[in-house]
C-alpha cells in the first residue's frame, strides 16, 4: 500500500544553474491538483479544456495532463510553437470553453485586435492565467515592469509590517511610481522619514 508521501511522479529541474535534479512529487499532491482544477481552473464536465503550457514544465504537466485526468476529463494538446493564428485556430476547431495560458499569451492575443478574436466570440466560459501578473497587475515605471506582488513580498518580510498593498501612482515623467500602503504590527509606530 502506497503512502501519501510516496512519489507518483519524478519531475526534473531545468538545470539552469547546474545539472538537472529529479524532484519527487508525492501522491498527496494529487489532492491539491484536483482542488485547483475544480475550484481554481473551474473545470466542468461539459468544458472543452486546453492548457497552452508545455507539459514539459510543471504547470503544463500538473494542470494540462494530471489535473484533467484526475477529474476524468479530456485535455487538448497542440504540437507546435505558440502563435496568435494557431491559438485561435485551436480554440475554434476544438470549441474550447476553458482556456489556461500564461499572461504573455493573453497579451499577444489582445495585441492582435478584436477582429482576430471574432471567430470565437462568446465561446470561452473561463480564461485562466498563472505564472506572472496580467497587464492590470504590473506597474510600469521608467520603462521597468514591476510586479506589485514582488514588492509586497519584500515589504512583508520586515518585522514591523503586518500587511502591504502596492499600486502604481500616475507620474508624468516615469509613467507610474510605486506606491505602497503598509499596515504596521502592534507596537510599531510610523516614522516621518
Amino acid at each position: 500500500m502506497l503512502k501519501a508521501d510516496d512519489p507518483f511522479m519524478l519531475l526534473f529541474t531545468s538545470g539552469t544553474v547546474g545539472l538537472a535534479k529529479g524532484v519527487a512529487v508525492p501522491l498527496k499532491a494529487l489532492l491539491s491538483m484536483m482542488a485547483y482544477m475544480r475550484y481554481g481552473i473551474g473545470l466542468r464536465a461539459d468544458d472543452a479544456y486546453w492548457n497552452v503550457a508545455d507539459p514539459g514544465w510543471a504547470y503544463g504537466l500538473y494542470y494540462g495532463v494530471v489535473g484533467p485526468l484526475l477529474l476524468g476529463h479530456a485535455t487538448t494538446f497542440y504540437d507546435g510553437p505558440f502563435t496568435v493564428e494557431s491559438t485561435y485556430h485551436m480554440l475554434e476547431k476544438y470549441h474550447i470553453t476553458n482556456l489556461a495560458a500564461a499572461p504573455t499569451a493573453y497579451r499577444l492575443l489582445l495585441a492582435a485586435g478584436s477582429q482576430a478574436a471574432q471567430q470565437i466570440k462568446g465561446q470561452l466560459r473561463v480564461a485562466n492565467s498563472a505564472g506572472e501578473p496580467l497587464n492590470d497587475d504590473v506597474i510600469t515605471s521608467a520603462g521597468y515592469r514591476i510586479g506589485p506582488f514582488d514588492v509586497e513580498s519584500c515589504l512583508i518580510e520586515h518585522p514591523a509590517v503586518a500587511e502591504s498593498a502596492v499600486v502604481g501612482k500616475p507620474d508624468p515623467e516615469r509613467t507610474e511610481l510605486v506606491k505602497a500602503f503598509v499596515v504596521l504590527r502592534p507596537g510599531y509606530e510610523p516614522q516621518g522619514d
